[in-house]
């Protein structure tokens, strides 16, 4: 049972619950009591991760804003708007990392800071370069759980009512539409692939934070689609991302970096849907023949491999984005490296499960890595799981 602050009502009839749980996005209260009580009690795996998570100079409630400004995107040519870009890239960084400090340390400097980053760009940001979805579903992702977690948390919005109302309305009318990448030659219908599926578990929490019903429940099921092609939303789901019968990821054979994003991501938009009531991207099955769940499957392959075992490589299965790529064989680029992925479905799965499964590469992986918090890999995943995440032992 959720113990959230508040339960927006939504409209009845669309296929989705009556209310949005808040906070809700990738926590909810009592993830929110859990981790605050892990962070503070000085015992392991928790007490590392969370002296990583202070001495980081980003979680400081000292960090000077370097936004905002009126237009983002990257590689634009324009020195001014790459400048933008950094400083949205860093800003929404450090908010999500203060938002952090705020609800374990419940020190009110954290959540001004987080209010201080948002309002200057909900005030500025007006615009996003064409195929620029990156900036804004992995760094507007940051930007909004840490809004949602002050704002839920503490119970009002540190700058008034009227300045939270304006943050929702820039996710609303600039992130939002500028969240899909979009194919190339645009005349090709929406690209599928692991940054399609970004786009929309990114918008699954813009609609969280904005209260969408109707967004909320077309990302959704988008993200669970079967793979009938390899363009367009078809591209864009689950079982388009993870082979359905050995779990091998999409982007095996470009590298494991890009692996880990498949499943990491995977495992985050399942956990925010799961935070509003709905398991169904955590419990979507396989077809390996044991009834394993998808991401089970996708999370055991991609950690076997990336501990060193042999897995199986399908030559003619591969990523979506216009159109199929294939690869000869699974790459070894990037192999082993302590991406901060796993501790999400494995809590999912193994600490709140049933005991009906296992996941012993994964086990294997966090034994080995905790905690996971230390990747320059940070823009990509709402980082620091050990300490979000974790049980006391694997």
């Amino acid at each position: 049972m959720w113990h959230g602050i508040c339960a927006v009502v939504l409209a009845a009839g669309l296929g989705v619950q009556a209310t949005f749980v808040h906070p809700g996005i990738i926590f909810t209260s009592d993830h929110i009591e859990t981790i605050r009580e892990n962070a503070l009690s000085g015992n392991e795996p928790w007490a590392s991760s969370y002296a990583a998570l202070v001495s980081n100079t980003r979680s400081s409630s000292s960090y000077v804003v370097e936004g905002g400004g009126a237009i983002i995107g990257e590689n634009s040519g324009n020195d001014t708007i790459d400048a933008w870009t950094t400083a949205w890239v860093n800003d929404c960084y450090a908010a999500w990392l203060n938002s952090l400090r705020y609800v374990i340390d419940l020190d009110d400097a954290h959540a001004i800071t987080v209010a201080g980053i948002a309002d200057a760009w909900s005030g500025n940001l007006t615009g996003v370069l064409a195929n620029n979805n990156l900036p804004t579903a992995l760094n507007g992702r940051q930007l909004v759980n840490a809004a949602e977690l002050v704002y839920y948390t503490r119970g009002s919005w540190p700058s008034g009512s009227s300045k939270y109302a304006r943050l929702q309305a820039m996710v609303s009318n600039v992130l939002v539409p500028n969240k899909d990448p979009i194919a190339n030659p645009p005349t090709q219908p929406v690209v599928g692939g692991n940054q399609a599926a970004l786009s929309h578990i990114a918008g699954m929490e813009f609609a969280i934070f904005t209260n969408n019903v109707t967004g909320f429940q077309a990302e959704l099921d988008i993200l669970l689609l079967p793979k009938t092609a390899c363009v367009g939303y078809d591209g864009s789901g689950f079982q388009a991302l993870i082979q359905n019968k050995t779990g091998q990821c999409a982007e095996a054979g470009r590298d494991q970096g890009h692996s880990a994003d498949e499943v990491g991501w995977l495992e985050e938009g399942a956990r925010v849907a799961a935070n509003q009531g709905y398991t169904s991207l955590f419990d979507l099955e396989s077809q390996d023949g044991l009834g394993t769940p998808l991401l089970m499957l996708g999370l055991e392959y991609y950690f076997k491999y990336n501990t060193g075992s042999d897995v199986p490589f399908d030559t003619t299965w591969g990523p979506c984005c216009c159109g199929t790529i294939l690869y000869d064989q699974i790459s070894n680029k990037s192999r082993s490296t302590a991406y901060p992925i796993g501790e999400i479905a494995y809590n999912y799965y193994i600490t709140e499960g049933t005991g009906k499964y296992s996941m012993p590469y994964t086990k294997m992986w966090l034994e080995t890595n905790r905690p996971l918090d230390t990747s320059t890999n940070l823009r990509d995943f709402l980082v620091y799981p050990t300490l979000t995440w974790a049980d006391s032992v694997v």
